[in-house]
């Protein structure tokens, strides 16, 4: 499981000793952002997409592809319509959610093109503010199907 951030660092260090990483998006996404998603006080901050975490899982999916390492990703993130569409577009192929999601995003990976992907993957990882970010994704999936946002 990579949940630690430091581990991205060292994955060519550990590259022999592994067969298969599984990034763990709700651990990942609080120890990236120093934030206890579950306080009172601070779990507003707790975002999936901060631009620090999206570029965070870009850089993982890059390193990984170029280690040759085989990559799913699991946590809430990859269960919800704008979450397994963001990790769609940056290259995630392997998505772990829970049964009762799989027909969401069976039916959203059904209506995406790799041109679409490319788009929402540059915005991205170009957007600087998450609302911003958050807000490209409600457009996007109304476009797709405006039902998706009901999911979200």
């Amino acid at each position: 499981m990579l949940e630690v951030p430091a581990m991205i660092y060292q994955l060519d260090e550990y590259n022999d000793l592994i067969d298969f990483i599984s990034i763990g998006t709700n651990d990942l996404i609080q120890y990236v952002l120093a934030v206890d998603r579950n306080s009172n006080m601070v779990g507003h901050l707790y975002s999936a997409f901060h631009p620090a975490v999206l570029r965070l899982l870009n850089d993982v999916h890059l390193k990984t592809q170029y280690l040759g390492m085989d990559v799913s990703v699991c946590g809430e993130l990859a269960g919800t319509p704008s979450g397994a569409l963001s990790l769609l577009s940056l290259g995630y192929t392997q998505l772990s959610v829970s049964p009762s999601n799989v027909p969401t995003v069976r039916y959203l990976f059904n209506r995406i093109d790799k041109d679409l992907l490319n788009t929402v993957r540059h915005k991205i990882l170009n957007i600087r503010k998450k609302s911003e970010i958050e807000r490209y994704m409600v457009e996007t999936l109304e476009s797709i199907d405006p039902a998706l946002i009901e999911i979200e």
